[in-house]
Parts: C-alpha cells; sequence; structure tokens
C-alpha cells in the first residue's frame, strides 16, 4: 500500500521526467495549459535546475509547519529537502509545478499535485487530485501566486477528467484556510489528536 503522503515526512511522489522526448512533450502540454490564464505568472514542469530554489522555499515553508505543529514535527536539514525533490522526480502519479514572474527566471512558488487511484469500492470518486503541498516565496506572498496555482491545479484536474480536488491544513493556518474556501474548497473530514504522557 502506499505510505501516507504528507509534506514533511518525506514521503513523495511526482512524474518522472526521465525521457527527454516525454518531458518536452509534457512540457508542451501544461506550458500551453498554464499560459491560457491571464496573470503575470507562468506555471511550468519543475526540473533538476529547480533544485536549489525548491529547496530554499521548503526550509522556509517548514517553519510555518514548525511554528503550527511543534509537537508533529522535526527540523530537518536542507540535504533533507534537496534529496526529498529530487527523489520526487522520478516518482509516478506525483507533479510538482513552478509559477514564475512572465518572463523572469525566479520561483514565486511551487505545487505539489498527486493523482490518487482508490482501489476500493466504498470511495467515491475513485480517483481525485491530492494537493500535498503549495508554498509561496515570501517576496511574493499576497500577489496572488498562491491563486494562481490553484487555478492551476483546476485546469490540471479537468485536464485529466477529475472531477474532485482535496487538500489538508493544519487548524491553525487561518491564512491558508481563507485562501482554499476563496477558492471553493470546502471542510469535508476534521483530524482530531490527543497527546498521551
Amino acid at each position: 500500500s502506499r505510505p501516507a503522503v504528507r509534506f514533511l515526512l518525506g514521503y513523495c511522489r511526482t512524474a518522472h521526467y526521465c525521457f527527454v522526448g516525454y518531458y518536452y512533450g509534457y512540457f508542451a502540454l501544461y506550458g500551453s495549459l498554464a499560459m491560457n490564464n491571464d496573470t503575470p505568472f507562468h506555471i511550468r514542469p519543475a526540473r533538476t535546475e529547480d533544485t536549489e530554489a525548491i529547496t530554499a522555499l521548503s526550509e522556509t515553508a517548514q517553519d510555518t509547519y514548525l511554528s503550527l505543529l511543534p509537537s508533529f514535527f522535526n527540523r530537518v536539514d536542507r540535504a533533507y529537502w534537496r534529496n526529498r525533490f529530487l527523489h520526487a522526480l522520478e516518482l509516478k502519479d506525483y507533479y510538482i509545478f513552478v509559477a514564475e514572474p512572465q518572463n523572469q527566471s525566479i520561483t514565486a512558488g511551487y505545487i505539489e499535485l498527486f493523482i490518487k487511484r482508490t482501489a476500493t469500492p466504498i470511495v467515491r470518486p475513485p480517483t481525485r487530485l491530492l494537493i500535498d503541498n503549495i508554498v509561496v516565496a515570501p517576496a511574493f506572498r499576497r500577489h496572488g501566486v498562491g491563486k494562481r496555482l490553484l487555478d492551476f491545479a483546476d485546469e490540471f484536474a479537468r485536464h485529466h477528467d477529475i472531477d474532485t480536488i482535496e487538500l489538508q491544513v493544519a487548524a491553525g493556518n487561518t491564512v491558508a484556510m481563507a485562501l482554499y474556501e476563496k477558492c471553493g474548497f470546502d471542510k469535508r473530514s476534521i483530524t482530531m489528536e490527543k497527546r498521551v504522557l
């Protein structure tokens, strides 16, 4: 069975771009898809050249998760994030996309998408899109990058004939929850925990 796919746990998946022909066909498809939006940010597939930028953003996001759930998450070093990203580029059904300002090679944020295929008849729908992680660089926050990435997730889901998108968010992350609700997400379930000393 697939391990739980969660941001700081290191269990991640992503589409593999290892074959050159496949990669360029993939880029042509999703590159043109991303440019159909009128926002000033371009969305493209992540690649190995993004390693340092993604690593730096992951470290920044780690501070947020530690502040929200200090009893759950551990602080990990830069090597962990670098290896996580490179490993993710080789996995199946998992896609990482980078947001850049138009005509600039600056990483404004990124989103990780997982096509979740449920092999049980009791879950409906059987295939859904999981937003496993979304990170916006501090300098680009409140400039529409998060919304642009979420809108792209909608486009991606429609292209793959997926009608449901899901994500998880820490209860204290009210800023993120407000954005998700603004983009049409509704609360479906609540995870509760109890510390036993």
